[in-house]
């Protein structure tokens, strides 16, 4: 197999991956999101009041691209804005009680998909598959 082959092969496997993890999101009562929606919604469960700006730079768009973005998912209730106490200029992002809701369901969905994939790994397994993912990620990031 050449390094390309090699290569595709892996770009494959990881989108097959995040696919199968992201299906959470088509779970019944659950309305369905894009991937990039659940990307703007994990960060902010993660880190509520995140800026317009750092989602833009989280997400790589422009700003504008990000308002655009979260004026659709404001439509439907997931998410709210508010302005900076110190920068009228700023809005920080929040997930609504509805979003919370959602991403419990849906990451409980999709842990319990990926833990029964992790699961059919023994332990030496899991722990070289997690530090070989470790270094791939340190290396795509780093350089």
């Amino acid at each position: 197999m050449t390094a390309e082959e090699s290569l595709e092969q892996l770009f494959d496997h990881l989108h097959t991956i995040n696919r199968a993890i992201r299906s959470g999101a088509h779970i019944e009562g659950v309305a369905p999101i894009t991937r990039v929606q659940w990307m703007i919604l994990r960060h902010l469960h993660h880190k509520p009041g995140s800026t317009i700006g750092e989602l833009a730079q989280r997400l790589d768009v422009k700003p504008s691209t990000m308002s655009q973005m979260l004026d659709r998912l404001e439509k439907v209730n997931l998410i709210s804005r508010s302005k900076s106490a110190e920068d009228s200029r700023i809005r920080h992002v929040s997930l609504t009680a509805t979003a919370e809701g959602m991403m419990h369901t849906m990451w409980a969905a999709s842990r319990s998909r990926l833990q029964n994939a992790f699961d059919q790994f023994a332990p030496d397994e899991q722990q070289h598959l997690l530090t070989l993912l470790g270094r791939l990620a340190g290396n795509v990031t780093n350089g």
